[in-house]
């Protein structure tokens, strides 16, 4: 059996993290509407004016998180082909051809996208469509729509220069750094930076109407609303697979809800003590008490061989850590959300590994480390009926003597899911013959 070290340092998340995009993900709760226009809407004097809320906007927010701005921040205007380059040259010193590509494949196979998407296309496409604005740590500077009027960028501008103090204090490159062959300890990075970027943003919008961000009852309800009227406004958001929307929105809604549970606790200052203290997982992220102490550390998993018997010729092309919010999606795929949800808490930790074969078939082995027992058994079963659902109804076999071990042969593919204790291993396999295994 073949091996190399192929560690994907980046997925989705980290593109975006590149990116620091802000359109109808940012603008809760209403959203500034993009002008259908290509002609600039922040031209002659109305420029003047954006360039000189900068500082106006950046004292305030600066106020707001109780942090103050160590010097000014620049600005300056793109237009939609200038934010499409900078998009383009961002995905290819984050995103290179070769990763994206494993990423594509791996996110085949895992039933979250369809083959026939242009995966890269679609990605310039969607990102093109949603940014209003971005701060970019290479140059400090804050970069705005050209088309937006100038009112409607104000809170784009607080989300902005949210980032940026951000990287006067704490360094924006480092905390965007991907997490060498862990993509969700990525995400949770992410998701602190984003969160608390979407949350000053809310202060700096609730603040004059007398209400607070800390007050917001339920911000998965208003993540649900603002996916629906993206569902309605954007015409590539709309269209892309269900798994895209929610990747790009989780950073910002759920990263807002732990900064909200942290804050509420040891006020925005307290924030300062995350950038040393960073979070490890997604699961602290959708749990925050996991976060606080005792902290629910995840589990390190060490990458399995594969299973003997299974025959051919495999070489690793690609390995990971899941995570609980991606176990999550890749149920939701198939199974209700509640379900999806449920079987996915508990989770404690996971390698994930893509093989490819001689004949470029592929492979996908799983192991993953639950809470307890209890919580191992439900993700079986919910991963049971989802083989189901995606394969055909074909009954399990069960070998004599392994009753926590159950088999599936299909024209294409050989499935096996198997629980010891609290460890689950799951292998799906595109194979030529029917291996003894």
């Amino acid at each position: 059996m073949k091996a190399r070290n192929t560690d994907s340092r980046r997925r989705f998340s980290r593109l975006l993290a590149g990116i620091l995009a802000v359109g109808c993900l940012g603008a809760a709760p209403n959203p500034p509407r993009i002008a259908r226009t290509e002609e600039p809407a922040t031209s002659g004097s109305a420029a003047d004016e954006l360039r000189r809320s900068t500082d106006t906007v950046l004292s305030r927010v600066s106020a707001l998180r109780n942090l103050p701005a160590t010097g000014p921040v620049d600005i300056g205007l793109r237009s939609r082909e200038e934010i499409r380059r900078y998009i383009l040259a961002r995905m290819a010193e984050e995103y290179p051809p070769e990763e994206l590509e494993l990423d594509r494949r791996f996110l085949v196979k895992l039933g979250l996208i369809p083959d026939s998407l242009d995966y890269r296309g679609t990605l310039v496409l969607l990102l093109t469509e949603q940014v209003a604005g971005y701060y970019d740590p290479e140059t400090r500077t804050l970069y705005v729509a050209d088309w937006v009027p100038v009112q409607e960028q104000l809170p784009v501008m607080a989300h902005e220069l949210a980032h940026a103090l951000q990287d006067q204090h704490f360094d924006l490159e480092r905390l965007l750094d991907g997490v060498e062959g862990n993509d969700d300890a990525t995400q949770a990075r992410v998701a602190v930076v984003e969160g608390e970027g979407l949350g000053l943003m809310l202060e700096y919008i609730l603040q004059p109407l007398g209400q607070s961000f800390l007050d917001i009852p339920d911000l998965v309800q208003m993540q649900k609303d603002q996916m629906e009227h993206a569902r309605q406004s954007y015409d590539v958001f709309r269209k892309v697979p269900p798994f895209i929307q929610e990747a790009l929105v989780f950073p910002y809604v759920q990263g807002a809800r732990f900064l909200q549970h942290y804050v509420r606790r040891h006020g925005w200052p307290g924030v300062d003590r995350l950038y040393a203290d960073l979070p490890r997982s997604t699961e602290q992220i959708l749990h925050p008490e996991k976060y606080e102490s005792p902290r629910d550390e995840p589990t390190h998993v060490a990458p399995p061989p594969l299973p003997a018997g299974l025959g051919g010729s495999w070489e690793r092309i690609y390995r990971n850590v899941l995570g609980e919010f991606m176990l999550r999606l890749i149920l939701d795929q198939f199974l209700e959300a509640g379900p999806a949800r449920d079987a996915a808490a508990g989770w404690d930790g996971d390698s994930v590994q893509l093989y490819q074969g001689s004949e470029g078939e592929l492979a996908l082995w799983i192991r993953s480390v639950w809470d307890s027992e209890q919580d191992a058994v439900e993700f079986v079963e919910a991963y049971d009926n989802l083989i189901r659902l995606k394969y055909g109804p074909a009954e399990p076999e069960v070998p004599e003597g392994t009753p926590a071990r159950r088999l599936w042969r299909t024209e294409t593919d050989v499935l096996i899911l198997e629980r010891a204790g609290r460890r689950v291993d799951l292998l799906e396999a595109a194979v030529p013959e029917r291996p003894a295994i």
